[in-house]
């Protein structure tokens, strides 16, 4: 406007005359956005005071069940671990199992091979029954078949015990879990933020507003896992693998790993007592793999599956070469 008053432009005067109108145009345009704008914010303090106070009872009522829930967690952490050292108790007892199943087949060649040597003298087959030999071996084998089953279904009784009352622990809790879990989804639900750009005067409204979402905390171990079938937890041995005997390897195992790595074994008499191994005990390279998995298991000692593997079977290569 300066210029074209310095130039004397014609209608000047004019134009300086609809700018005035337009700043007051302006102005009231703006007056107007503050009072909308005021409101807005009154709007949006009193969500947000809304959401803080309804975020405290939320917190109150959590609280509340995360008490009621400490014991219950508690206790299945504990039938967990119990559930656990059953199984390595079951991975240890199959490899002492494996080693008389041996025996005992061996056995059964040598009572066939003097039962063919009977006929060819031309015994007959009820004279061959009542050898005493023969008698003997037929025992011997009985009763290390019958002593196996019994130990194993002990073992899996005990583990099925445990199992129900881990399920009896876990429909206990949950009703408890499902109203906590109520009120974390309560408070997951967030004002919208409406993206309203704040006005230059004034102090922009600071609130309380500033909360996380709470998600579902994970559960223990025990309320999660699957009871597991026993029969599928050990992995076979190959024919005609070498044995060796258990202190042997746990002494050989932690001479490998060095007293400061993830998984030495500190107490051998836990790990004995947990296997129910015995120290002459023998046992194959997969046999240990899987005794080792289920102990660690067992103490909650974190390894990975695959690392663990790949250790044992680098642990056997050094053993057999030192042989």
């Amino acid at each position: 406007m300066e210029s074209l008053k310095m130039e004397h432009t014609p209608g000047a005067a004019s134009i300086s005359l609809k700018l005035k109108d337009i700043e007051r145009q302006q102005e009231k345009l703006l007056n107007k956005k503050d009072k909308y704008q005021s409101k807005f914010e009154s709007r949006e303090n009193k969500v947000k005071i809304y959401t803080n106070e309804r975020d405290k009872i939320a917190d109150k009522f959590i609280g509340r069940y995360d008490e009621k829930l400490k014991p219950m967690e508690e206790k299945l952490e504990r039938l967990q671990t119990c559930k656990n050292e059953m199984d390595a108790a079951i991975a240890g007892t199959k490899a002492k199992h494996n080693r008389l199943g041996e025996h005992l087949a061996t056995l059964e060649e040598k009572k066939r091979k003097l039962e063919e040597a009977y006929r060819k003298a031309g015994m007959s087959e009820r004279k061959i029954k009542k050898d005493e030999a023969v008698k003997t071996f037929e025992e011997i084998i009985a009763g290390g078949r019958d002593g196996m089953r019994k130990e194993m279904e002990a073992l899996e009784w005990q583990k099925t015990k445990i199992n129900e009352k881990i399920a009896k622990g876990d429909r206990k809790a949950n009703p408890y879990r499902d109203k906590r879990e109520k009120f974390v989804r309560v408070k997951e639900g967030r004002p919208i933020e409406m993206g309203v750009e704040t006005r230059t005067r004034g102090e922009t409204f600071k609130g309380e507003e500033e909360m996380k979402t709470h998600t579902r905390r994970e559960r223990p171990e025990s309320q999660t896992e699957e009871s597991e079938e026993a029969g599928n937890e050990t992995e076979q041995a190959k024919e005609g693998e070498e044995t060796f005997e258990a202190k042997y390897l746990l002494d050989e195992w932690n001479a490998y790993l060095t007293p400061k790595a993830v998984g030495y074994i500190k107490d051998v008499k836990d790990f004995m007592q947990t296997t129910r191994l015995y120290i002459f005990s023998e046992v194959k390279s997969a046999e240990f793999k899987n005794i080792l998995e289920k102990y660690y298991k067992a103490r909650k000692v974190l390894m990975n599956k695959y690392a663990l593997e790949a250790n044992v079977d680098a642990f056997f290569k050094k053993i057999k070469n030192k042989k």
